[in-house]
């Protein structure tokens, strides 16, 4: 929560010390080009329940050092509105705790773990205001492939991602802005070897990134 409320005060110095003289709507037809990357806040919640050998097992995690970087690219299909795709990596070091409940007894086991992940989401960006400072809010949903492993241990999953997002961009120019933000993200993902041992991610990403429009 700490590192929430520095996010916030940062959001705000950038507001207030941006010049918001008057700019342009990002025109219809503009081609979006970006990249980002997640900055030191952020929150994630991993929760997955399997059968192993007919005992229940049940597994959480939190998140404790990761970095992520994504690059897309749009259209802008009406001012300021621009639909696309980007795509996500994601390295996690995770601290995880194995429940084994064989009905009688609760076995925990620490693990420690390392997770590697590929996203593909088409989005919806909308910038408000034709000023240089815009704020804009974004949705997207799409495909996640990723890799969880911890020595000779090692699963693989793919699933569905849903994503939402805000913040604030700062147009240095007409055709480059800075933009910071925060994201959502829901992932609910399958083990590719077995259907039924399932797994859900709930993240919160502090954002920096640069996008400039052709």
């Amino acid at each position: 929560m700490k590192q929430l409320t520095k996010f916030a005060l940062i959001i705000c110095v950038f507001i207030g010390l941006a010049d918001n003289s008057k700019a342009q709507a990002i025109e219809k037809g503009k081609i979006m080009i970006g990249g980002s990357s997640n900055i030191r806040f952020k929150s994630e919640k991993s929760t997955e329940v399997f059968i192993v050998d007919g005992n229940k097992v049940s597994y959480d995690d939190d998140d404790d050092k990761n970095f992520n970087i994504n690059i897309g690219a749009g259209y802008t299909v009406i001012d300021n509105l621009i639909i696309g795709l980007d795509i996500s990596y994601l390295y996690s070091n995770l601290n995880g705790m194995f429940f084994i409940n064989s009905g009688d007894d609760i076995q925990r086991i620490k693990m420690n773990n390392k997770l590697t992940g590929l996203d593909f989401n088409m989005f919806s960006k909308y910038y408000f205001t034709e000023q240089k400072f815009k704020p804009y809010a974004q949705i997207g949903a799409g495909y996640s492939l990723s890799r969880q492993y911890s020595g000779d241990f090692e699963q693989k999953y793919n699933g569905i991602n849903l994503v939402g997002g805000a913040g604030a961009a700062y147009f240095i120019t007409p055709s480059i802005s800075v933009e910071l933000g925060l994201n959502y993200q829901y992932t609910m993902l399958k083990n590719q070897d077995d259907a039924d041992h399932k797994k859900k991610i709930k993240e919160i990403d502090a954002v920096v990134g640069l996008c400039f429009f052709l």
